[in-house]
């Protein structure tokens, strides 16, 4: 509280520095170095009391230099009215700090420009902030090369760009954000949200997605479907960056946006075109397939189930993608071929073969590769059949292979094959159980079969309720019924 005497107000030393802002100890370094008139009023212990004029006298020379030390603190130093100017500062030599006391040095403020009087003695932290006219003219030029640089990507690219705010307002965009979205001016969309350039089924992925930027700092090549101005819909890639401040706090968004109509459209084609490729190839697998059961009447349905249930067992054990999956099934279903070199009188045979024989019948997988690596398989049908009587202890045929030298394919389509033929009738034997064919692979585990083929096998028929039916069709009594 002000001490009033003679109708005038008068302020201790603790007040006047609360009031001017500064610490005791400079407040009165500053009052002795000012050399203030001889002192009229003092308090009971002696301490001067000062009038209102002489505390804002104070403040008045104080406050160019708190601004400065604030501005010292954040890092952010205004020189003179121009605002570049701070920007060209944060790039300057800062100096060490110093007692100032030249009697004319200056200090730029964003207000104005004040003289320092003679011997004032500054013991806080304050910068120097003289810059060299030299120094100023080279961060300049380089400001402005900086600037037009960036104004040219920004009007040249091929691609759409956007300049939001953290509300996902719209605050700047180019000519090609126009042309894509259907509008004729910038006044259009500057100002509006970014999300109704956004198909609204993907706003809810796109909000979720602003929010990835704001902690990652990016987001690349992000699919929506967008509209224009028109409501016609279309997709683009967009990719995301966060602006900072100098601080490093987010202020903005930029969006770059790439039109890819036409490479989906290219993608749709090629993929039309690719399952008109397979619908071809399935054509000419099975009149294969055809071929060898009419000269195998015992054998018709055989490569087809050995095919589903060695695309069954693959999925099941879950490593093979769907290409290696469409293989095996396209392998399976011509597995056999090669017995069209066979005579037909020993594929009826009632009785068992004499060795010869046997050999004659081991020839099969050597044909049947050499009919199909003539044709350009997207799979490795010929290899797949070539191995499928192959045995991991080297036991099998034609080459004697042995575990994994063995394709992965080659080795399901054996336990598939040897399943089937086990459980179905032939001209020399009846039908085994199915017990006895999951027996039989059970006990040469490791030895003939794959380990991981038989478990896989194991389960989908004691697990998952896939069976041969008596009409010789294969079922899958869960989810693995389409292949």
């Amino acid at each position: 509280m002000p001490i009033t005497i003679n109708g005038h107000a008068y302020y201790r030393t603790a007040e006047a520095c609360q009031m001017v802002g500064i610490t005791k100890n400079t407040f009165l370094r500053w009052v002795r170095e000012e050399s203030f008139p001889d002192v009229e009023h003092r308090d009971k212990r002696g301490w001067r009391l000062f009038t209102e004029d002489e505390i804002d006298r104070l403040r008045q020379e104080v406050n160019p230099i708190n601004t400065a030390l604030s501005s010292r603190r954040s890092s952010t130093v205004s020189l003179g009215p121009s605002p570049r100017r701070q920007l060209l500062r944060s790039s300057m030599h800062q100096h060490d700090i110093r007692e100032y006391t030249d009697p004319r040095r200056k200090i730029h403020t964003s207000q104005e420009e004040r003289a320092i009087r003679d011997s004032v003695v500054f013991r806080q932290l304050i910068a120097d902030l003289d810059v060299s006219k030299e120094q100023y003219n080279q961060v300049e030029q380089a400001l402005l090369e900086s600037d037009q640089k960036i104004r040219n990507i920004f009007s040249s690219s091929p691609d759409a760009i956007t300049v939001t705010d953290l509300m996902g307002n719209i605050t700047e965009c180019n000519e090609e954000t126009l042309k894509l979205h259907g509008f004729s001016s910038k006044e259009e969309l500057i100002g509006k949200s970014a999300f109704t350039l956004i198909a609204e089924k993907d706003h809810a992925r796109a909000m979720e997605n602003l929010n990835k930027v704001l902690k990652q700092a990016t987001l690349k090549n992000v699919e929506y479907t967008f509209v224009t101005k028109q409501g016609k819909e279309f997709p683009a890639e967009l990719s995301a960056s966060v602006i900072e401040d100098s601080f490093g706090r987010p202020i903005a968004f930029v969006a770059i946006t790439k039109d890819i109509t036409e490479h989906k459209r290219a993608q749709e084609e090629l993929q039309q075109s690719y399952e008109r490729l397979q619908s071809f190839i399935r054509g000419i697998i099975q009149v294969m397939a055809s071929i060898i059961e009419i000269r195998d009447p015992y054998t018709a349905g055989h490569q087809l189930r050995v095919a589903k249930l060695a695309c069954a067992i693959g999925k099941e054990m879950g490593l093979l993608s769907k290409e290696q999956i469409d293989g095996i099934h396209a392998a399976g279903l011509v597995h056999d071929i090669g017995k069209i070199y066979v005579p037909a009188e020993l594929l009826s045979k009632p009785s068992l073969l004499s060795n010869i024989e046997v050999d004659l019948i081991k020839t099969h997988p050597k044909i049947g590769y050499d009919i199909l690596k003539q044709i350009e398989f997207p799979w490795p049908v010929a290899q797949i059949v070539l191995q499928h009587h192959e045995r991991m202890n080297g036991t099998g045929y034609p080459l004697g292979l042995s575990g994994k030298n063995i394709l992965t394919e080659a080795r399901i389509l054996a336990v598939a094959d040897v399943v089937e033929a086990m459980s179905s009738h032939r001209p020399y034997r009846p039908a085994h159980s199915m017990d006895e064919a999951l027996s039989e692979i059970l006990q040469n585990k490791g030895i003939l079969y794959d380990p991981k083929v038989v478990d896989a096998c194991w389960r989908l028929f004691t697990e998952k309720g896939v069976r041969f039916e008596a009409e010789r069709e294969f079922r899958l009594q869960q989810e693995l019924k389409q292949f």
